[in-house]
């Protein structure tokens, strides 16, 4: 209730056995069930929609049990229902079991993932660099607050370092225009910066795996859409344990740009028998290989310009073809 016009608004937590298939439309942008209640609290993230968008975008995002839809993070319309929703979004930090045509008051919809579409998940980890790179910090512009509904900057990193971090970028892959959507979560930013100690940089069989934003977001979408839709081998799905959340994970050792996006130029041929750690690493040893091949290519052939297999002695370069 506002002080100025006395209103109430009433937010419900809704049970999804009763929610009414109706569709509505907010700003163009259609929801597959709008009273659907959000499955996980709102995050701040950056997004990029690979092949489509290749620049780091700051959005609002939440899910439901049918889809992700995400927010723009600036234009907002100031109005009594939606300073009630933000109210909301406050006193359950979140909004987790609001409905999502409640949320989306006073958005503007810039995207929306079914999950129904979704054929492939990953975590791909990206371990820290001393480097400030640009291209994978994103913009100056980006807004201060961790979320929508916290009012707490974090002090002093704004743009937000992400290459000197330990990166945890949630990636799904969807059949629907073969696009990959790619989420890092500010919160999760905030934790490598605060407790480094707590995300490791390996994936070994014995190294703990914090449960951080990501790994949340994907153990959800990895049990709603289920090994059946998924085209990747899931051997620990529903252990609630360390190996289930290491199925989704790939680590990126080398901080070049080359590869990093694994899902997005692989996820389309992963096999049902392959886990995605696994297709990482084929990939790794190719590309290794490759480098190898070449590397040693160019030695021969300069041992074989400049000394004579036989006698040892200096080999005159052969005469360049005209």
């Amino acid at each position: 209730t506002t002080a100025e016009n006395k209103h109430q608004y009433l937010f419900e937590v809704v049970d999804e056995g009763t929610v009414p298939i109706i569709l509505p439309t907010f700003d163009e942008v259609t929801f597959e069930v709008p009273n659907a209640s959000l499955v996980r609290s709102m995050r701040r993230a950056d997004k990029k929609l690979l092949p489509i968008l290749n620049q780091w975008t700051a959005v609002d995002v939440v899910m439901t049990r049918f889809e992700i839809v995400y927010f723009d993070v600036t234009d907002i319309d100031p109005t009594p229902q939606s300073e009630a929703v933000k109210q909301a979004l406050i006193a359950t930090k979140g909004g987790k079991g609001l409905r999502l045509s409640d949320v989306a008051i006073g958005r503007r919809v810039v995207g929306h993932v079914l999950l129904s579409e979704i054929d492939s998940v990953a975590i791909e980890r990206y371990l820290p660099t001393t480097e400030i790179d640009d291209r994978d910090n994103g913009s100056d512009e980006q807004p201060k607050e961790t979320e929508f509904w916290k009012n707490e900057p974090l002090q002093d990193h704004t743009p937000r370092f992400w290459s000197q971090k330990t990166q945890d970028t949630l990636a799904l892959h969807t059949s629907a225009g073969h696009t990959t959507l790619y989420l890092r979560f500010y919160a999760d930013y905030e934790e490598a910066h605060l407790h480094p100690e707590r995300v490791q940089t390996e994936n070994g069989a014995g190294d703990f795996i914090h449960k951080n934003n990501s790994f949340q977001w994907i153990q959800t979408i990895g049990r709603f859409c289920g090994p059946e839709q998924l085209h990747q081998s899931l051997p620990h799905f529903g252990e609630e344990s360390q190996e289930e959340l290491r199925d989704y994970l790939i680590v990126h050792e080398d901080t070049g740009h080359k590869n990093r996006t694994l899902l997005a130029s692989h996820g389309s041929s992963i096999k049902h028998t392959q886990t995605v750690s696994e297709v990482a690493a084929k990939h790794r040893e190719a590309s290794f290989r490759n480098r190898v091949s070449v590397r040693d290519l160019a030695t021969a052939y300069e041992l074989n310009l400049s000394v004579d297999s036989e006698a040892g002695t200096p080999r005159t370069p052969p005469a360049i073809p005209k």
